[in-house]
């Protein structure tokens, strides 16, 4: 199968020894004195280290590629290392001149990364290629959250003025709220809202997608000492505690908000809590195209739910999405639009194959979409955004789990 394919071919450029992928939905989580990265499994309970000795010096933030590594950033190292399932630890990029604090992967497999939050004037915010090659993005003061936009722009807070901002690629930055005290983590609702992880007082604001006065979704207690937030793909949202009075945790908030509960004690830390990612269970290819080279594909990697059937879907635009309804707090970010009124249905034969069906016993599947009969650069600069479905009679409103939004530009 093409897409599976290239996974592989990806992985043994990216790595230093080929490895298996980190799987789908799991945590790689960060913390530092001792340096540590570690993985979780949400569905053993069951805790992995995965690096903590040199080249790693203080690991704050990180992300799980496509690939299925994780790339983590060494503030005190002044550095961007990738940590891959086996513990194989390589430089990605070193001797970065401000202190890099948290890390995406961007619609185009660049790296963006904030820098030095500390410094004030001095922060910035970084692309870095997957070659290693630093370019500067936009100046910034005492950058330090960072989530990426459904539509390809840059989601950051500051830290020392409690600001929500949104960045482009080519630099032009906006104000999206203020007010919002130490501003640390930032994450988004599927309905295109802001979650924003706050430092003194300790909580999560809630700010609209349109900007503007935020309102406290999640106060302390029950949650303390919060350092950074990160959306799972169900509507809910992991959040990173670091030390204070409740030690280092991380907790997860349900869809609506009105459940907390302990996912990592303080106990699974040798040092202080930094960062959360979650590890895409939806994959796919950057920079996909029309014309004769127009095959490509996406992956499913849901280990926790082997042999269970599944539905693909796309759409041309996200936000406000789509509720599930009464009983079920989730919701999808993507729209209903024609091309989702399509997928939710049959697909596009014969452009899609394996819209839907039954994952592998690993919890696998592969999706390919074959655009090699419309012209080369037909869909140049558009985006679709695809999300996939676990399918269960039993489950709330038939979905017992949804996979993450990945969104791609067309070339």
């Amino acid at each position: 199968m093409r897409i599976l394919t290239l996974v592989v071919v990806l992985a043994v450029h990216c790595s230093a020894q080929l490895a298996p992928p980190i799987p789908g939905e799991n945590l790689v989580y960060t913390s530092t004195n001792p340096a540590t990265v570690a993985m979780y499994d949400p569905s053993t309970g069951v805790s992995t280290t995965l690096a903590n000795a040199s080249p790693l010096n203080v690991p704050t933030g990180c992300v799980v590629t496509t690939q299925g590594d994780a790339v983590v950033c060494d503030t005190l190292g002044f550095a961007l290392h990738r940590v891959d399932v086996a513990g194989n630890v390589t430089n990605l990029a070193t001797a970065l001149t401000n202190t890099p604090l948290r890390v995406i992967v961007d619609h185009y497999g660049d790296f963006i990364v904030t820098a030095g939050a500390w410094q004030g004037t001095g922060g910035k915010l970084l692309r870095i290629s997957p070659t290693g090659t630093v370019s500067i993005i936009a100046n910034l003061s005492g950058p330090y959250g960072l989530c990426l936009h459904p539509s390809g722009d840059y989601v950051v807070t500051t830290y020392l003025a409690g600001e929500l901002l949104r960045v482009t690629p080519g630099g032009t930055v906006t104000t999206v709220s203020s007010g919002l005290g130490q501003a640390l983590g930032v994450a988004m609702f599927p309905n295109g809202d802001y979650a924003v992880a706050c430092g003194q007082p300790d909580q999560i604001w809630r700010v609209p997608a349109a900007g503007g006065t935020a309102s406290v979704w999640v106060a302390a207690p029950p949650l303390g000492s919060v350092k950074g937030v990160t959306a799972d793909a169900q509507g809910g949202l992991y959040v990173t505690e670091a030390g204070g009075s409740t030690g280092s945790r991380v907790m997860h908030v349900s869809p609506d908000g009105g459940t907390v509960t302990q996912v990592l004690s303080n106990a699974a830390f040798p040092g202080i809590a930094e960062n959360v990612a979650v590890s895409p269970s939806l994959i796919g290819p950057y920079r996909p195209t029309t014309g004769p080279t127009g095959i490509s594909g996406l992956s499913l990697r849901i280990p926790q739910s082997p042999n269970a059937p599944y539905q693909c879907f796309m759409a041309t635009s996200v936000h406000p999405g789509i509720s599930f309804g009464p009983g079920d707090p989730r919701a999808t970010p993507l729209n209903w639009d024609s091309l989702f009124q399509q997928t939710f249905g049959i697909g596009y034969p014969p452009f899609t194959m394996g819209w839907n069906g039954t994952l592998d016993g690993g919890g696998s599947a592969g999706v390919t979409i074959d655009l090699s009969p419309l012209p080369p650069n037909a869909f140049a600069n558009t985006y679709v955004h695809f999300q996939a479905a676990v399918l269960d009679p039993n489950a709330p409103t038939g979905v017992s789990r949804l996979t993450n939004l990945f969104s791609v530009v067309f070339q």
